[in-house]
């Protein structure tokens, strides 16, 4: 099966521009000239040769038709087809040499399955636009020799001469005089056709019209000029115009039911295409300048005494952690350490070195050499957190191994930001349930025709933020984030500021929103690169799409879910990513992926890093339903033995660290035996305190080693 995806870059290659190539249910090709989008039907049957062919065709329109292609010139539409298209057939050749072939053995293999209509028919019948377009498309595959006569062979000098469209339509009417002049027998034996249910235009208007009738009639032509812009113009027209049938191309015309009933697939359902809106982090950030003000506001309105435990076991746990601190510190610096000694060389200087001057009669290195070390890049950090309802159990623990991850960053100074992600957070402010009055927040996007709908309650939380250089707040930061989560999960002595709620799981929005977040990233902090890191505990909430209501006339808009029959196209790589497989019945996660790669395609400098917090179950089944280049035995072996397991290259991320939510409840490492235990007891408490600290210990080798 053709790869529909390469095709669409082959006709962006050949088109020297970042065109939009659209595959739809379409019967013919259509270029749209204002937005560039070259809209191809979904040719089944078709060989690489002539699926290239037709490419190149289409895109040889795009190139080099002009917008003006369609209107009424005074001859008929299928002569226009016929002299145009030899014209930008014989430019893309002379563009791309390469395309010569794949012209040659399409139109060979259309030919031989009769696409033109001849079958045994003598080529002499045929009228001098049919003969012109057999020569320039069929060609010796025709099966005989084309005779034209002298006058002939100067109309077929013209459309092969001609090199803009004006010599086109000049070629065409001077085709169409001679046809009138010297062809009308051959016309004669051409079926009526009324005969075949077409009735002309003159036989739809009468016999006769009226002087104001007339009159009428050519305003009418003259205002539908007028208004066709040739926005989207098909490639190839059939329509009669008002010559009828017997004056239009029987080639052209054939050519153009031929691949509709034979190349043109009837089984493939409507695609709709959809795009990442664009973003601006003003929009949808909750800067942490805002996050620190509502909580200074917040808890400087209660009693201090209400926080105590709460601070007390952030002071304690600041202590405890530094052992685990220190140990990625030094993994860090290592695993930086040896990369550097692998890439560093060593350069003879031209200076001699006095100390080697006694060794020149049997030692020709008497140089001085200098080993030079490249700089590494400079790294930076960005983590998004799963602020949803089901992380309430965990989201203790599991900000607890975030702190470990900031207070290594600052040791490092290495830049990063913590984002939350919710969809309560405007909500929560604004929402007034004394007065149910209720705000409609600004939309954070225009709405467009397949937008992808980031909602307007969408928000990512800057909950901790650290440059690289100056620590000095980062601490009343962390903590206060440790506050935060222990008011919505643990401590119930005091309130939390509004706004702050877990809320449902917008990480499809969260994905999205990476392609601001990332250049802003980048260019706050001066970075070359980033680490993404995305922890969540489960699969995000469906999304959709904006899509213009058919039966509204005012630009109004709905919304669709994201099914199996989307395509997300990204104008800024060019690439198309076919399918979200199965779609909103299908594995969310799978859709996500499609998101997180796009960013990767947007942003190839950065590494993308996940962490599942889930059970053994939840690893099968996000194992069986995603995109997975490890064997799944491999897999359960490494989470039977360890409880936590890296998966590369795993839907959308470079790694996937799949972790253990039980054993983030149970955290207390130390050694835990009654008072009268014997040494057996005791060694065996050691062993399992060891292996847990191992757990987290190859967690964090792990990590290091990615950012390093």
């Amino acid at each position: 099966m053709l790869n529909l995806e390469v095709k669409g870059n082959l006709a962006r290659l050949l088109a020297t521009e970042n065109l939009v190539v659209e595959h739809r249910n379409v019967e013919t090709a259509m270029f749209n000239v204002v937005d560039r989008v070259l809209t191809l039907p979904m040719w089944k049957a078709a060989s690489a040769d002539v699926y290239d062919m037709l490419v190149g065709h289409e895109v040889g329109h795009a190139l080099y038709t002009p917008q003006k292609f369609g209107r009424d010139y005074g001859v008929p539409q299928s002569y226009i087809n016929v002299v145009e298209d030899a014209r930008i057939e014989k430019l893309m050749k002379r563009k791309f040499p390469g395309l010569s072939r794949n012209f040659y053995t399409g139109y060979r293999e259309l030919h031989d399955d009769d696409f033109f209509g001849i079958g045994g028919r003598s080529l002499d019948t045929y009228t001098l636009i049919d003969r012109i377009n057999l020569y320039f498309k069929v060609g010796v595959h025709a099966g005989a020799s084309f005779s034209f006569s002298s006058q002939e062979d100067e109309l077929v000098k013209l459309v092969a001469d001609a090199e803009t469209f004006e010599e086109v339509v000049e070629a065409t009417r001077r085709i169409l005089a001679y046809t009138k002049e010297n062809e009308m027998e051959k016309i004669a034996d051409i079926p009526n056709a009324e005969e075949n249910g077409n009735p002309s235009s003159e036989a739809e208007s009468g016999d006769t019209m009226t002087h104001e009738e007339m009159l009428e009639e050519a305003e009418r032509r003259e205002n539908a000029n007028a208004e066709e812009t040739g926005d989207e113009t098909p490639s190839s027209t059939t329509g009669a115009g008002d010559f009828g049938a017997e004056l239009n191309s029987e080639t052209d015309s054939a050519f153009s039911e031929s691949a509709k009933e034979k190349l043109v697939s009837k089984q493939f359902g409507e695609t709709h295409y959809v795009e990442m809106p664009p973003l601006h982090v003003n929009s949808f950030v909750v800067p942490n300048s805002t996050i620190m003000k509502d909580c200074a506001d917040c808890y400087a309105e209660q009693s201090q005494d209400s926080f105590k435990w709460a601070d007390y076991e952030y002071s304690a746990y600041r202590k405890e952690a530094q052992k685990e601190v220190n140990y990625l510190v030094k993994e860090f610096e290592m695993k930086k350490s040896a990369d550097q000694y692998a890439r560093a060389s060593t350069a003879k200087t031209g200076v001699l070195d006095t100390s080697k001057l006694h060794t020149f009669k049997w030692n020709e290195d008497i140089f001085k050499k200098i080993t030079v070390v490249p700089d590494g890049k400079n790294h930076g950090l960005v983590f998004i957190l799963d602020w949803s309802g089901s992380m309430g159990s965990i989201m203790q623990n599991t900000v607890k191994q975030l702190i470990n991850i900031a207070w290594f960053c600052k040791k490092c100074q290495i830049p990063f930001d913590v984002y939350a992600f919710t969809n309560n957070y405007w909500v929560d402010r604004n929402f007034n349930y004394r007065d149910e009055l209720y705000e409609t927040p600004e939309r954070h996007h225009a709405k467009v025709e397949g937008y992808i709908e980031i909602s307007p309650n969408f928000r990512m939380m800057n909950m901790v933020t650290f440059d690289g250089k100056s620590g000095k707040n980062l601490e009343n930061q962390l903590k206060n984030f440790w506050r935060i989560v222990g008011g919505e999960v643990m401590y119930s002595g005091y309130r939390n500021p509004p706004g702050y709620g877990l809320s449902g799981t917008p990480l499809n929005e969260a994905a999205i929103s990476l392609t601001a977040i990332i250049p802003d990233f980048i260019k706050r902090n001066k970075i070359q690169k980033t680490n993404v890191v995305i922890l969540s505990d489960g699969e995000a909430q469906s999304i959709s799409y904006n899509r213009k209501l058919n039966y509204s006339g005012d630009n109004k808009y709905g919304y669709r879910s994201i099914e199996s029959d989307c395509v997300l196209r990204d104008r800024q790589t060019g690439r198309v990513y076919p399918s979200f497989k199965g779609g909103y019945y299908s594995s969310g996660d799978l859709i996500t992926s499609t998101f997180l790669n796009a960013v990767r395609h947007r942003f190839p400098d950065i590494n993308m890093i996940g962490i599942r917090l889930t059970s053994g179950r939840g690893l099968n089944n996000a194992i069986a339903s995603g995109v997975c280049k490890v064997p799944f035995a491999e897999v359960q072996k490494q989470w039977k033995k360890e409880k936590t397991a890296a998966v590369s290259e795993f839907n959308g991320y470079q790694m996937m660290y799949f972790m253990s939510c039980s054993d983030l409840h149970d955290e207390d490492t130390g050694i835990d035996v009654p008072d009268d235990a014997t040494k057996t007891q005791i060694k065996n408490a050691f062993k399992k305190s060891l292996s847990k600290k191992g757990i987290n210990k190859k967690m964090l080798s792990s990590f290091a080693t990615l950012v390093s």
